[in-house]
């Protein structure tokens, strides 16, 4: 078995921050309701349904603790600007829908922020490798499994930038050269990610 060691072709895990910081935390209350229930911004396909914009989400966020460009929860929702970083580095499968973050008691909006779709999802992961549970079943006939370790197969990985894992596409996935990119541009308060390295074999 051999890890790769070459930095510019690993993927990495992307977590809004959030996830990670000690209580309290700050982010998304309430997401706009969806025309349809199997609406979703997580699966990695196309959205064809109208969806209303922009989408109005409520936050906790406020004078003090501002909205950072990687946040939401069912729905991504994420800055022009980070948009505008990883379009330039070369991603190009977003789907963006105009969005507005508002405070609770709606005394503090924030535009320039849009719903994000990463279209396209691979199975990628080395189950031999790799710990994780069965979840459930999904409609597409792959498993849903939460993983403990995961390890990708790197045979089965293309050039794509940013796609959604196929085994659990809550899962982001992005390559090294975006965490570059992010890491050479500077952002006020940081750009609110947690990247986590992934091996591949």
């Amino acid at each position: 078995m051999t890890v790769t060691q070459n930095y510019l072709h690993r993927r990495i895990i992307l977590q809004n921050k959030a996830v990670t910081k000690p209580k309290p935390s700050y982010g998304v209350l309430t997401d706009p309701k969806l025309q349809s229930p199997d609406t979703s911004f997580l699966k990695g396909s196309m959205i064809t349904d109208t969806i209303q914009t922009p989408m109005e989400f409520i936050t906790n966020f406020d004078s003090e603790n501002l909205p950072g460009s990687f946040t939401g929860n069912s729905i991504p929702i994420w800055s022009k600007r980070l948009i505008e970083l990883f379009k330039s580095t070369g991603v190009d499968n977003l789907q963006c829908f105009d969005a507005t973050l508002k405070s609770e008691d709606g005394n503090y909006i924030w535009n320039d922020y849009f719903a994000v779709n990463v279209l396209g999802q691979a199975a990628v992961a080395d189950l031999s490798h790799s710990d994780y549970v069965k979840i459930c079943e999904s409609p597409s006939g792959l498993p849903f499994l939460g993983f403990q370790k995961l390890v990708l197969d790197k045979s089965k990985i293309n050039d794509q930038l940013l796609f959604r894992l196929a085994e659990n596409p809550i899962e982001l996935l992005a390559h090294e050269q975006l965490i570059t990119a992010l890491q050479k541009t500077k952002q006020e308060g940081g750009w609110g990610i947690t990247a986590l390295p992934i091996d591949e074999i």
